[in-house]
């Protein structure tokens, strides 16, 4: 690979008179300028994009913050943000706050060092306004924007995209009372996650507008969100006796984890229990039964990030959940 060092060498001139030259500092001679150019042409040089960012000043990279990598939303929401950023001519740095307030914060007092263009925050963790209210203050100063994906961030001056999951919880019980379904149990963490209580306030309108009774046994708040959290609490009410004919999950992956466990303790699906998740995740297509999802359309929140994200005025735009219906209702 060709070198700064090569072109120097190749041009007769210094390393540091190469970087002016390619920086286009104005205090260069049209001799040196021409020789220098002349040297990058014939060797076929091409300028680190790294370096000529730093030599701007920034990076043209957007650091995108999210509170659980592995969660299949947020790898498919990173997927299409790459790509609706690259098209705009800008990179993507991923940051994995692993639901970690204090890696949050330290992020955040990072950006202005890291030269970036701007921060995408997407989490529905709950956290210290007290805290980040000082740190999302300088960076707006600095001219640093950020944007927050899954719940509202008002208070700090920032934009916000969001999807309508009350909507989507209304949705979901409406289409387990097509399906004749009558106990609909609801699986999800919910004291410490925005987007978790907001779907559970729209399972409940959604058996208020239903006409159907609410029942406490009936709401499983797992503090695992994943596979595993869904297999092991329906089971663990299976086991116990709770009578239901719906499930209502928080996530794909909890769906999954909960058909799982229908499917050992020897029921079928959606024959004797019918189910529902969030997301839209690909993987949804290739169980069995496919799973019937409320899709959270990463690609529209992708193309939505980019329109907002430099923009000086803070708003908030909300993304309407698609019922697909599958398999498992």
């Amino acid at each position: 690979m060709v070198s700064i060092v090569d072109v120097a060498r190749h041009a007769g001139v210094s390393q540091a008179t190469v970087s002016r030259v390619l920086g286009q500092k104005v205090f260069v001679t049209e001799e040196t300028r021409t020789k220098v150019m002349s040297a990058v042409a014939e060797l076929g040089y091409q300028p680190s994009s790294l370096g000529k960012a730093l030599r701007a000043g920034y990076l043209d990279s957007i650091a995108f913050l999210v509170s659980d990598i592995e969660q299949g939303w947020y790898s498919a929401l990173a997927k299409q943000m790459q790509g609706a950023l690259q098209a705009q001519g800008l990179d993507m740095l991923l940051f994995d706050l692993g639901h970690s307030e204090a890696r949050l914060t330290q992020m955040l007092q990072r950006a202005s060092s890291l030269r970036l263009r701007g921060v995408v925050l997407a989490t529905s963790d709950l956290f210290d306004l007290n805290v980040l209210q000082p740190i999302v203050s300088n960076l707006l100063a600095s001219n640093i924007p950020v944007l927050s994906i899954g719940q509202r961030f008002d208070q700090l001056g920032i934009s916000s995209i969001l999807h309508d999951d009350v909507d989507a919880g209304v949705q979901a019980v409406a289409h387990f009372m097509s399906r004749k379904r009558r106990r609909i149990a609801y699986l999800n963490r919910i004291s410490l996650s925005v987007a978790g209580r907001q779907r559970y306030e729209g399972y409940v309108a959604g058996l208020e507008r239903a006409g159907l009774c609410f029942d406490e046994a009936l709401v499983w708040g797992s503090p695992l969100y994943r596979f595993e959290g869904g297999y092991t609490t329906t089971l663990e009410a299976l086991g116990n006796g709770v009578r239901f004919d719906a499930i209502l999950a928080g996530t794909d992956e909890l769906a999954i984890g909960a058909i799982s466990a229908i499917h050992d303790f020897g029921l079928k699906v959606p024959h004797d229990v019918a189910v529902v998740g969030f997301g839209g995740l690909e993987i949804g297509r290739y169980v069995t039964p496919k799973l019937t999802t409320l899709s959270g359309n990463p690609a529209a929140v992708a193309e939505q990030i980019t329109r907002m994200l430099f923009s000086s005025a803070v708003s908030s735009a909300s993304i309407r959940r698609e019922l697909v219906v599958r398999g498992t209702t």
